[in-house]
């Protein structure tokens, strides 16, 4: 990791692990007459088009079939009949027109996305046939067009007795969303209407707009489809709008200044000369298509204001300012990771008030992590401690290098302008971007390092950032970019995204390449199973992230291993359909409601904070899945204390786990593990830090502290433990039954009498007069003094002279089974 100066100290951010593992694709949910098809040829070789009139995300599937419809409510079987599935392979937007050719021996190609057999086998009949799209399966389709042709016939479900008659498929209707474009073996959309998809779906939906031939077709397709353009009347603010509000349908003119009060949507903004746009914080101006600023008018985007455009070729004319906040600060030397929303921004304009030298880009490809230090001490051992092993991947930039749109950069304030104004314990700075907004599909290159010897064990990291004014959010950003050798194999994610949140000061106890570095727990971290907040050390913040990216923010991924996606290089995509109109004032929840969840987290009094996370997830077994469900821990020095959870098949320590959602049931165990750095006793508390989910809530969650042989009810409230430093993988487990049943610990003082009046004795009874059966004696630690069998006695004396003048811990098995627990103080 490279080396960052400060005066004559020297700091390294500490890069935090990162999560990787492949997402589950979801996919765009369509309806009838989201597509439609516009060309078909059934003279060899088959093919066929269609465009789209939604935008669609990757890992849509839409399904083909050449079987006929049944009006009794089922498609036709048929030796020749079958079903062509196309799969998105990235965002697509509205009005993009795919075609779907046959190349021989049932193998398919698409011109954007994939396309397979995955039934029967698919042939068109020139003789007359249908093409019938459809999402879902054979016995469970919802249709979304249908074309039907060269029979003479025309739409016949009443009497299908061959697969070359069909009827019109439930749900859809003809010359709406459903065509017969006659006795012609192929046909081709004329083009005769090409823009607003209610209109191109009307006129692709009638076979006048068709041209029919019985020879083929030489190129099906090429219509310049445009989903959007504006037809309602202009709107103009002089002061108000006249002649009213505008919406998504309105070109909109500004002509005076206008601090927006309520945000707005408009087909098209131009604002005139001499006249200033102020996007105010929580507002947003969402433009279907063009910005345009005339002159010396201007539009200013609050620090926490969004600006969206819809289409990905919107174009923007003149000169915009975006204004960006820090987090608060209370000291020069705090890093904030940037991304630039705006195009041509240098990074002495965008980061004006950063310390000159303290400007850094992350140069993934020099990252190479296979030896760990310990003590920052300059030794190492072989191993992964999250730092650049030679410590040549920080780069600094000059001032006149131009931000790249999508790439992240790390800088620190400039200390002969901060200002900390006294009370104030923090300070926050605004940063000022101008530009062009960023708009539309943007590819970031990301790579790993594959220097010989090639590194297995690392993680690939890369910096990237925000690009966009407004909001993206997270879940559609892992949909684009997840890698997976199957259904996603451009993808260059592994997973989970960190954001920088500085929460500790620089300490030369940190492992890093310098002498003194930030610790590596200052990452807040975001993967499919949920959120952890960056970790706090004496009363930092940690505040827990949303499943969205703010404007302007940078952020660590990683790329995938060599044993996942052989290429060493690839690109992360943005594209507009990830912005969001809000959630653009976190800077540093696509999960279903029946999804339970667990956040515990771990606490000292003087200010040690740190969380881990289980959820019970679709996609998620209870092994280790990969980091997009099971993210370990940072393992770098400077956490003081961790609390992780344990899967069986690994060996590592996890921030956030993702388990089977079949497996919660009442005898569900969670293994918990606890590593604690700090020399001596030291007391740590345990508690739930948020729930979600109908099992979570209506059950009692229990902490089994297996070496004190306790059940505590963390539902209840916290449990208090000692420990001393080590690793423990053993002791504590979370279950939801008190599994001791009749043996249920009782920590009632009341029970429990315990007497050492008289020296190095201790006398121990119970309130009831039962018969005790075994003692045991733990220190504060856990460690087992005395483990006595007394053979039920009302009554026992204890020889205690063995023991420190300290507290210790009693552990009274009665002769019925029942346990009490209890401390006291040995003098």
């Amino acid at each position: 990791m490279k080396a960052i100066a400060l005066n004559n100290r020297k700091l390294s951010l500490v890069v935090t692990f990162l999560f990787s593992i492949f997402l589950g694709f979801s996919q765009t949910t369509l309806n009838a007459g989201d597509i439609a098809i516009t060309g078909v040829n059934s003279d060899n070789p088959d093919e066929f088009t269609f465009v789209l009139l939604t935008f669609v995300q990757n890992g849509t599937v839409i399904n083909f079939t050449d079987k006929g419809w049944d009006d009794a409510g089922y498609l036709l079987p048929g030796d020749a009949e079958g079903v062509v599935t196309w799969t998105a392979n990235s965002y697509l937007p509205c009005g993009t027109e795919i075609t779907i050719s046959d190349t021989g021996s049932g193998v398919y190609s698409a011109s954007n996305g994939s396309a397979a057999l995955t039934d029967g086998g698919f042939a068109l009949n020139n003789n007359g046939d249908q093409i019938i799209a459809f999402q879902g399966s054979i016995s469970q389709p919802t249709f979304l067009y249908a074309i039907h042709f060269a029979n003479g016939i025309g739409w016949d479900g009443a009497n299908p007795v061959s697969p070359n008659s069909s009827g019109v498929p439930s749900g859809l209707t003809d010359t709406v969303n459903a065509i017969y474009i006659g006795n012609s073996d192929n046909g081709n959309y004329g083009c005769s209407v090409t823009s607003e998809t209610a209109l191109i779906l009307n006129a692709v939906s009638t076979v006048s707009n068709w041209n029919g031939t019985n020879s083929r077709i030489p190129t099906l397709g090429g219509c310049p489809f445009t989903c959007f353009t504006c037809t309602s009347p202009t709107v103009t603010w002089n002061g108000a709008w006249v002649p009213n509000a505008p919406d998504i349908f309105t070109p909109v003119i500004i002509s005076s200044d206008y601090n927006i009060n309520a945000s707005f949507s408009a087909c098209s903004l131009t604002i005139d000369p001499d006249t200033t746009l102020f996007v105010d914080n929580g507002m947003y101006v969402e433009i279907e298509n063009d910005i345009t600023i005339n002159g010396n008018g201007n539009m200013v985007v609050r620090e926490k204001g969004s600006v969206i455009q819809n289409s990905d070729v919107g174009s923007m004319i003149g000169s915009a300012s975006v204004n960006k906040q820090t987090a608060p600060m209370s000291n020069y030397y705090e890093y904030t990771y940037w991304s630039s929303p705006v195009l041509g921004e240098t990074i002495a304009g965008g980061l004006t008030d950063s310390d000159p030298t303290k400007r850094f880009r992350f140069e993934a490809a020099n990252f190479k992590d296979s030896t760990r230090e310990t003590n920052n001490d300059g030794t190492s051992d072989p191993g992964q401690d999250d730092i650049d092993d030679d410590g040549d991947d920080w780069q600094t930039v000059s001032a006149a290098t131009v931000m790249v749109p999508g790439v992240g950069y790390a800088s620190h304030h400039n200390e002969s302008i901060f200002f900390l104004p006294p009370p104030a314990t923090s300070v926050q700075f605004i940063y000022t971007f101008d530009g062009l907004f960023n708009n539309g599909v943007i590819h970031v290159p990301v790579t790993r390092n594959e220097t010989a010897p090639v590194e297995l064990n690392d993680i690939n990291w890369n910096l990237i950032g925000n690009p966009y004014p407004s909001a993206i959010d997270v879940d559609l950003f892992f949909l684009e970019n997840n890698y997976d050798a199957v259904t996603n194999p451009d993808g260059t994610l592994t997973g989970a995204v960190y954001l920088w949140s500085q929460n500790s000061l620089p300490d030369n106890a940190n492992n890093g390449n310098e002498n003194i570095n930030f610790t590596s727990i200052d990452y807040a971290i975001i993967n499919r199973v949920g959120e952890t907040p960056a970790d706090e050390e004496e009363g930092g913040d940690s505040e827990l992230p949303n499943r969205f990216i703010p404007s302007g923010q940078g952020f660590f991924i990683a790329y995938p291993d060599p044993g996942e996606r052989p290429s060493e290089t690839g690109n992360v995509i943005f594209n507009n359909s990830m912005r969001v109109t809000g959630n653009n004032d976190q800077f540093f929840r696509l999960t279903g409601d029946d999804e339970n969840k667990l956040a515990l987290k771990m606490t000292t009094e003087d200010g040690i904070f740190n969380q881990m996370l289980v959820g019970y997830v679709e996609g998620a077994t209870n092994l280790n899945d990969g980091m997009y469900y099971d993210a370990p821990r940072n393992l770098a020095a400077g956490a003081a204390a961790i609390i992780y959870s344990i899967i069986e098949d690994s060996s590592r320590k996890f921030a956030i786990q993702g388990r089977d959602p079949s497996s919660l049931n009442l005898s569900e165990v969670i293994p918990i593990g606890v590593k604690n750095t700090i020399e001596g006793e030291k007391e740590f508390t345990l508690a739930i830090a948020q729930l979600e989910g109908d099992f979570m809530t209506n059950h009692n969650i229990y902490l089994k502290d297996n070496l004190l042989n306790v059940n505590h009810n963390l539902s209840d409230s916290a449990y208090t433990f000692t420990s001393e430093a080590g690793e423990f993988n053993s002791r504590f487990e979370i279950v939801f039954a008190s599994t001791l049943a009749a043996n249920e610990i009782d920590l009632d003082y009341d029970d429990l009498i315990i007497s050492n009046e008289r020296d190095n004795y201790l006398e121990i009874s119970t309130s009831k007069k039962s018969q005790i059966g075994k003692i045991k004696i733990f220190d504060l630690l856990g460690r087992e003094l005395f483990d006595v069998e007394v053979n039920d006695k009302t009554k026992v004396s204890m020889n205690t002279s063995s023991l420190s003048n300290s507290v210790f811990i009693i552990n009274v098995t009665l002769a019925d089974g029942k346990i009490i627990t209890k401390k006291f103080l040995n003098q």
